[in-house]
């Protein structure tokens, strides 16, 4: 979903404002993202052992050495996409300006709870930043007239 979210933020953004920033950092989302789904398949590894009748700490042995590389390409991954979009953004007058600095805030605090992996980071901190940076935008693209703001002159 975050994947889908990010897409249309670049629809509006090329439409608005034809952001180059928001083009280049489209596919590291994407691949941060695929990296950070396969984290939980990892962490299953050890029932799926434990259902298979094979050995989970040999399951979970095997997985150690991969879990931290894939969790941190997958966030520095992420959070450059993050960034680039968050530059587009502020760059442009989408939003108005205090608007513009709540989706950013909330945009750079959504790819930095992407490198720390307990649960209430992952669970809270990260939803939440995700609805205070990508809630305004959304309200925005489906306002009866998403113009820009104001124009450069």
């Amino acid at each position: 979903m975050v994947v889908l979210a990010f897409i249309a933020v670049r629809g509006f953004v090329r439409e608005r404002a034809d952001d180059p920033w928001s083009a280049l950092g489209l596919p590291f989302i994407v691949i941060g993202s695929m990296l950070y789904a396969m984290l939980p398949g990892m962490e299953f590894a050890t029932l799926a052992a434990v259902l298979s009748g094979g050995d989970p700490v040999a399951a979970q042995s095997a997985l150690r050495p991969w879990f931290l590389p894939v969790l941190l390409v997958g966030a520095v991954t992420f959070a450059l996409g993050v960034l680039s979009v968050a530059k587009g953004i502020a760059g442009h007058p989408i939003l108005s300006p205090g608007l513009t600095r709540l989706v950013v805030l909330g945009l750079v605090v959504f790819a930095a709870s992407r490198f720390v992996p307990l649960f209430a980071v992952q669970g809270y901190v990260q939803a939440a930043a995700a609805i205070v940076a990508l809630w305004p935008i959304a309200a925005r693209m489906w306002s009866p007239s998403p113009a820009p703001l104001a124009t450069a002159g």
